[in-house]
């Protein structure tokens, strides 16, 4: 495939993954999950009905999305027998993404559609660029956990 050389699709180049949790003298336990990773790469593709598609600049050299970053916390504290192979349950309070960064993570890569053997699309969509995948938005989770 002609320019399908350069940077894959899920190429991050800097990871960094944080956890770790504690448990009170009172039964309370926190725990907590930050991740931090730098973004992918962007191409620029035209599409084909039935016949495929073709880069029409090098793979991934269209930039790169942001970088990203998630912080989540979870609190759990436990009711009911005290040992863990008896009855009892957990309520846990769950607070997942905080921060709300809601930072792009997809984005259309499609300039246009039209016969692979030409040099440009015939048809240009014109929404090449336009966000259409977010991170996930800052949520609460309040649930009950029974063991038995």
């Amino acid at each position: 495939m002609e320019d399908n050389e350069g940077f894959l699709p899920n190429d991050r180049r800097h990871r960094l993954k944080l956890w770790g949790s504690y448990r009170f003298d009172f039964g309370l336990t926190a725990g907590t999950f930050f991740t931090a990773q730098s973004g992918t790469p962007i191409s620029r593709y035209q599409f084909a009905l039935g016949t495929g598609a073709k880069f029409l600049t090098p793979r991934g050299s269209e930039g790169r999305y942001p970088a990203l970053w998630d912080w989540s916390v979870r609190l759990q504290y436990p009711f009911g027998s005290s040992g863990a192979s008896g009855p009892g349950a957990n309520l846990v309070l769950d607070l997942m993404h905080i921060g709300n960064p809601q930072r792009v993570i997809r984005q259309v890569e499609t300039e246009g559609f039209g016969d692979l053997n030409q040099p440009e699309p015939d048809l240009v969509t014109g929404n090449y660029g336009t966000p259409i995948e977010f991170q996930p938005p800052f949520s609460v989770r309040l649930g009950l956990e029974v063991r038995y």
